[in-house]
């Protein structure tokens, strides 16, 4: 029998799925959140912050728009770098329009493999529209870098348009919104009014802490960093959570923990003043150190943090 439902009231608006793609340390989560209006996606200098993908739901009068934000597209070896590599991949699939962001003043040429160019031509062949993002068109370097690269993507077949844009000061998310639109048709709106993520408060909180840790220690160690809240207790004007850091070695953990405790307890102070800024409410963050080896590269491990 065929179902019918009650629309009465419902307001039509152009609506659609953004996969965000690109290279790491272009700028994507940054976009995400300028978007958004406030931090959804955790960022940081170090490649690979964004594990999985994340969406962000924009709306005005005429439009609603669930912009994905994905993994950076790169080469690696452990199950990690290939789940983070997928969900760029099986985003543009899903996706109604392909937004791919570069920094034009990166050493890394965007025409080699995973690079944009290699990423463009995926979604075209799967007769994406494909719209080209120049971030950081705030700073001089970048700038001046633009007009040689807005011509060589002039040359790719296909590609919709090509828009300088500052992802950290908001100019020209004005003119992508608008030409997104051109491609999304008119029907109902996908998501609650309101609603600006589809990501829990509770993941945001782990991922802050993910954060907080790659910002403090050292190089190689953030990239073996697993985070999970393991318990979220609401007490209105403030919240206790838990939480669980992964390693997977025992000399991390000492690293992760610090003399005495040390690093630990920056960690978790320095997470509770960005978590209270975040959402507006005291926090109480306790945290735990827990070596599961190997877990990068490890089916099993990916599971029991969640990320298959």
């Amino acid at each position: 029998m065929d179902m019918e439902f009650d629309t009465t009231g419902l307001k039509k608006v152009k609506s659609g799925f953004v996969a965000i793609l690109g290279r790491p340390n272009t700028g994507k989560s940054t976009l995400l959140n300028a978007i958004a209006g406030r931090k959804i996606a955790i960022t940081s200098p170090k490649p690979q912050t964004t594990r999985e993908n994340i969406t962000a739901i924009y709306n005005d009068e005429e439009v609603q728009i669930a912009f994905i934000d994905t993994p950076g597209y790169h080469s690696g070896a452990k199950k990690l770098n290939r789940y983070m590599v997928s969900q760029s991949i099986n985003s543009i699939s899903d996706a109604d329009v392909v937004v791919i962001v570069t920094d034009p003043s990166s050493k890394e040429d965007e025409f080699r493999k995973f690079g944009a160019l290699e990423l463009a031509e995926k979604a075209l062949e799967l007769s994406k529209p494909v719209i080209i993002v120049l971030n950081k068109s705030d700073k001089k370097k970048q700038r001046e870098g633009m007009l040689p690269v807005i011509g060589k993507w002039s040359t790719v077949p296909g590609i919709g348009a090509v828009i300088p844009l500052s992802a950290m000061t908001g100019d020209g998310i004005d003119i992508l919104i608008k030409e997104i639109s051109v491609h999304l048709s008119e029907g109902f709106a996908y998501y609650p009014e309101g609603m600006d993520t589809d990501r829990s408060d509770e993941w945001i909180a782990g991922e802050v802490i993910r954060e907080t840790i790659i910002m403090l220690v050292s190089q190689e160690i953030p990239y073996s960093i697993g985070t999970k809240v393991i318990s979220w207790e609401d007490k209105g004007d403030s919240v206790r959570m838990e939480a669980d850091i992964f390693v997977e070695r025992d000399s991390q953990k000492a690293i992760i923990i610090g003399a005495k405790g040390s690093m630990v307890k920056k960690i978790g102070e320095s997470s509770r003043k960005s978590l209270a800024g975040i959402f507006g409410r005291d926090f109480h963050v306790f945290l735990n150190v827990r070596v599961e080896p190997g877990w990068t590269d490890s089916s099993r491990g990916l599971i029991k943090l969640g990320y298959e």
